[in-house]
């Protein structure tokens, strides 16, 4: 049986207030990335902790799938919006020597060492998920990030015609242009030292929603004790004009008074992460997390938001089929 380590998944745990990699994903400890062969001579400590059945690994070409059930929501930082319910979250993966699928990211793999993974990766934009109406895509994404009605797609204030704006003054999400989902696509890096792991994503539009870029870095540890796993992550997302404007900006026909127009620019958004995991029996696991994202201070003044942060808090159990 050959196995291999999931992609630099810190990010996604963080980012995605996104868990992207899911429930089941720790960083590694004590260990690097790399493919392991059973019965190959002097193995790797990377192909030793793999042969562990650790929740980092992954069996080469079968398909994985898990489901959360448990208590838990993701606050919605937009006026008047509805925290987004997790009760029951399924995930899913597969890994080949190269690709792989990782709930709703997919990526290939372009090196593999001992210390270093590089990656391409394509994975949604995590801001769309605020604006969905009722069940939507966040509700099935542990840890972030229908469609609102509106007359067209949202392009952002003309240049030079910004008006400053004061939170006091807000605007009804429901009553604007339909922000759209993006794909991101990108190269992403992850760094192992020990029970450390450093991840970044360089990442731009791959389908023409608003031709935005982001940059996503975090640093995050892992430890045991005794049949606990806990671990920390702390990070920031930078994201350009075209991206934040499309989101959160608004133009004149959005609008009834001009003092209301905004218009996003870059910024960048702190947080942190933290998870309890323990595993209970084969096909059980007990799991926790509570993650905290603090939007940029040009961001949080959009008249969009009712708040500058966005909470996810998460307990309950993972089985694994």
């Amino acid at each position: 049986m050959s196995l291999r380590f999931r992609h630099a998944a810190i990010l996604s745990l963080l980012l995605s207030c996104h868990s992207w990699a899911g429930p089941g994903a720790t960083q590694p400890s004590a260990a690097q990335p790399g493919a392991a062969q059973p019965g190959a001579a002097q193995p790797t400590e990377a192909s030793q902790h793999c042969q562990q059945t650790s929740p980092e690994c992954r069996e080469v070409g079968r398909w994985e799938f898990s489901v959360a059930i448990g208590a838990g929501a993701r606050s919605n930082p937009l006026v008047e919006g509805d925290a987004q319910p997790l009760v029951l979250v399924p995930q899913f993966s597969w890994y080949g020597e190269r690709l792989f699928v990782d709930n709703f990211e997919l990526g290939f793999t372009l090196l593999d060492r001992p210390r270093h993974m590089l990656n391409l990766l394509l994975t949604p934009g995590f801001d769309k998920f605020f604006f969905d109406d009722g069940l939507g895509f966040g509700n099935f994404i542990l840890e972030d990030s229908s469609l609102v009605s509106g007359g067209g797609d949202h392009a952002g204030a003309p240049d030079g015609e910004v008006v400053p704006t004061q939170r006091a003054q807000q605007v009804d999400p429901k009553k604007v242009d339909e922000r759209r989902l993006a794909m991101m696509a990108g190269l992403e890096y992850g760094l192992y030292i020990k029970q450390w792991l450093l991840s970044a994503q360089i990442l731009g539009d791959a389908i023409g929603v608003h031709n935005g870029k982001e940059l996503r870095l975090a640093l995050g540890w892992q430890g045991q004790l005794g049949d606990n796993t806990l671990s920390a992550s702390v990070g920031a997302v930078w994201q350009n004009r075209q991206l934040l404007d499309y989101y959160y900006g608004l133009d004149r026909h959005e609008v009834n008074n001009e003092e209301l127009l905004f218009r996003g620019e870059s910024d960048w958004s702190p947080m942190v992460k933290f998870q309890w995991r323990r595993q209970l029996s084969e096909s059980w696991s007990f799991y926790s997390t509570l993650h905290y994202k603090r939007f940029g201070t040009h961001t949080a003044d959009s008249p969009l938001l009712e708040d500058d942060y966005v909470v996810t808090a998460f307990i309950g159990g993972i089985y694994h089929f």
